[in-house]
């Protein structure tokens, strides 16, 4: 099966929500965002932000240059707060 656009979409979605719900999901604007993401490795895994995600699930061959942002739009849906 072709990785496309909308499998990067559905699967970065996935990944936030796993993130968030293990307290890994990381607001860009979050009070000690640095200090958080100087070390973002915990033991129920690493970090993230909406952004982090988006460039994970965005590095494809199969990219036309728009996953990035299409991934970002979808994600800014669910979890507005966290860009």
């Amino acid at each position: 099966m072709e990785y496309t656009k909308e499998i990067a979409i559905q699967n970065a979605i996935d990944e936030a929500n796993e993130k968030y719900n293990k307290g890994l999901l990381i607001s860009c604007n979050y009070e000690n965002y640095d200090e958080l993401m100087s070390q973002p490795c915990t033991e129920d895994g690493d970090r993230e932000t909406v952004y982090s995600i988006a460039s994970l699930y965005s590095d494809d061959v199969n990219n036309d240059g728009t996953w990035e942002n299409a991934i970002l739009d979808n994600l800014k849906e669910v979890y507005g707060s966290f860009f």
